[in-house]
C-alpha cells in the first residue's frame, strides 16, 4: 500500500521550495510554505526540513483528517489544505463530493472520500480548487504558479490511484 503522507509530503516539499521573504506574500518570512505569519514560536530561518515534514503532518495532514482518507483524494486535499487553509480545503473536498460543505471534516465526509474516490471526484476537486483560486486575492502574482501545482497534484493522485506512483 502506498504511504499517501510519504507522497504528498514529498510533493509539498517541492512545491514549497526553500526560505523566501516575497513582500508580496502575506505570509512573509517563509520556509518550505511554513509562515512566520502563521507560526510566530518558530524560527523560519534555520526551520530543517525533517522539522517542516512533521509540522505539514501535525497541523495539515492530521488535522485536516487527511489521515483517515486512504484514497488518493487526501493527497489533493492536504495539498489545498496547506496552500489555502484546512477550513477552506474542506469545504472544497465536501463540495466535490457533492455533500454538505460546512468545512467539518467528520464520518461522513471520511466515508464519502473513501467510497468516491476516482479520477472524476479528483478532477471535480481540482476544478473547484481552481476555481477558488481564480477568486483569490493575489491570483495575477501567484496564480499561475497555484493552478500548476493544483495541476501537479491532481496527476499524482491519479497515478497513485492508478498504482504508477
Amino acid at each position: 500500500m502506498t504511504d499517501l503522507f510519504s507522497v504528498w509530503s514529498s510533493f509539498a516539499l517541492f512545491c514549497e521550495g526553500g526560505l523566501t521573504n516575497d513582500p508580496h506574500d502575506p505570509g512573509g518570512l517563509t520556509n518550505f510554505g511554513i509562515d512566520q505569519r502563521d507560526h510566530p514560536d518558530i524560527d523560519i530561518r534555520h526551520l530543517t526540513r525533517d522539522a517542516a515534514i512533521e509540522i505539514y503532518r501535525a497541523q495539515y495532514w492530521v488535522k485536516s483528517k487527511s489521515d483517515q482518507i486512504t484514497s488518493s483524494i487526501s493527497i489533493q486535499y492536504a495539498d489545498a489544505a496547506i496552500n489555502m487553509g484546512v477550513h477552506e480545503a474542506a469545504i472544497l473536498l465536501q463540495e466535490a463530493l457533492d455533500i454538505n460543505a460546512d468545512g467539518d471534516v467528520g464520518p461522513v465526509t471520511i466515508a464519502a472520500a473513501n467510497k468516491h474516490a476516482s479520477v472524476e471526484t479528483l478532477i471535480e476537486f481540482a476544478a473547484r480548487r481552481a476555481d477558488r483560486y481564480a477568486k483569490t486575492d493575489g491570483v495575477e502574482r501567484f496564480g499561475l504558479g497555484w493552478f500548476r501545482r493544483t495541476m501537479n497534484a491532481l496527476r499524482i493522485s491519479i497515478d497513485v490511484m492508478d498504482g504508477k506512483e
